[in-house]
C-alpha cells in the first residue's frame, strides 16, 4: 500500500520544506509554495487509494 509519505515526490518536497524553514532568512513565499505542492501529492494519493476527492468524503 502506498502512502502520500512513502513517494520520493513527497519525500523530496518534505526535504525542500525543511531546509528552506531553517534557513537563516526563510522565504515564506518559497515554503507557502512546497506546502501547497505536499497537499496536492496528499490529496492525489488519497484518491489513488479510496477514490475519494479532496477532503470531504460526503462529496
Amino acid at each position: 500500500m502506498t502512502t502520500h509519505d512513502s513517494t520520493p515526490e513527497y519525500v523530496g518536497l518534505r526535504e525542500t520544506l525543511q531546509r528552506l524553514q531553517s534557513a537563516s532568512a526563510p522565504d515564506q513565499a518559497a515554503i507557502d509554495r512546497v506546502i501547497g505542492e505536499l497537499e496536492q501529492v496528499q490529496l492525489r494519493v488519497k484518491n489513488e487509494k479510496t477514490g475519494i476527492k479532496g477532503n470531504n468524503p460526503n462529496k
